[in-house]
């Protein structure tokens, strides 16, 4: 009889971090939990968790959850507990499920860019008709698709503050035509994704390094700053609020050097 004993390598913790800074377009939570575990790792040394933490926001600034979760690493008494609690709150976030049991029943909803949580949504309602839009390709020419009998324009945020949100290139121009076409505008914003002031200038300084565009917002690598005058509502984990409402939101601590 053969015997053969598997043998378990452990991954090195700055590994793990290169691994999380090179995932591409991939889910929030999945990310984030690898990110928090690997920055636990560095618990013991502060220089060194600090380090890693802004080397994680430098390649991946557009991710708010990713920047909430170095905040509150870094500002937390015990880092290594602060992770897994942020894991542990980011995967009980009901955002999916609030904007499941919100959307009209027999919606057509046209979803611009990421489409995590609309993606969920449409699992669990069948009544509802999903239209993905890729920005990019659709982004001179947006009233066609608004036009074609849809009832709501779903716009998932990557990064958000109480006046402007970071979307993926292409969704300023939907939401403009929806305002033309009487379409009502949704944000998605999950928890970690209202960002302070100061962390979201820091943040979106860093994902949009070069700004161009012209009118109310700007883009650059793939990302776009749009006003929130052009959203109707915003869909959180606690529900459906006002937009005045996300100054309220106080997710995210205030942590200067992470962009120093």
């Amino acid at each position: 009889m053969i015997n053969r004993q598997a043998t378990i390598v452990p991954v090195h913790p700055v590994e793990r971090l290169r691994y999380v800074a090179r995932a591409g377009d991939t889910s929030t939570v999945p990310l984030v939990r690898e990110a928090a575990f690997a920055l636990a790792d560095f618990a013991y040394d502060p220089m060194e968790l600090l380090t890693a933490c802004k080397r994680l926001v430098e390649r991946r600034p557009a991710c708010a959850p990713l920047v909430w979760i170095c905040a509150r690493i870094l500002s937390g008494s015990d880092p290594a507990t602060e992770a897994y609690d942020c894991v542990s709150a980011l995967e009980r976030d009901r955002t999916c499920e609030e904007l499941t049991n919100l959307i009209p029943g027999e919606a057509s909803v046209l979803v611009v860019g990421r489409a995590e949580a609309s993606g969920e949504a449409a699992l669990w309602r069948p009544d509802i008709e999903l239209i993905p839009v890729d920005a990019a390709d659709d982004e001179d020419h947006p009233i066609g698709p608004l036009e074609q009998s849809v009832d709501l324009l779903v716009l998932e945020a990557e990064a958000v503050s109480d006046g402007e949100a970071l979307l993926r290139s292409g969704a300023g121009p939907f939401a403009a035509a929806a305002r033309q076409t009487d379409v009502p505008v949704w944000l998605v914003a999950g928890l970690g994704s209202v960002l302070p002031e100061q962390m979201w200038i820091g943040a979106t300084e860093l994902a949009m390094r070069e700004h161009s565009g012209s009118g109310s917002y700007r883009s650059s690598g793939g990302y776009e700053v749009v006003p929130l005058d052009c959203v109707d509502t915003v869909v959180g984990p606690s529900g459906m609020h006002p937009v005045s409402e996300l100054r309220y939101r106080r997710e995210c601590p205030i942590v200067p050097e992470l962009f120093a």
